[in-house]
């Protein structure tokens, strides 16, 4: 099988973080998004595609667990 075929059969989700159901399941822990919950971060900036809803969404979804650990 040639490598462009195997590329093309790849699952990457969608591009969009909002309509990306399985987004939790390959989130990679940045160090921005450790910044994050650690509080030394209280911004988000970047270009259109770099990742800000998919962080929006995973701190929205671990929320709990994240504030629980820090006290």
């Amino acid at each position: 099988m040639l490598v462009k075929e195997i590329l093309q059969k790849l699952e990457l989700g969608n591009s969009v973080a909002e309509y990306d159901a399985a987004l939790e399941s390959y989130f990679v822990e940045t160090s921005t998004f450790r910044s994050v919950i650690r509080d030394e971060a209280d911004v988000i900036a970047g270009d259109k595609g770099t990742g800000k809803t998919a962080l929006f969404r995973i701190l929205k979804k671990r929320y709990a667990g994240i504030r629980n650990s820090r006290t």
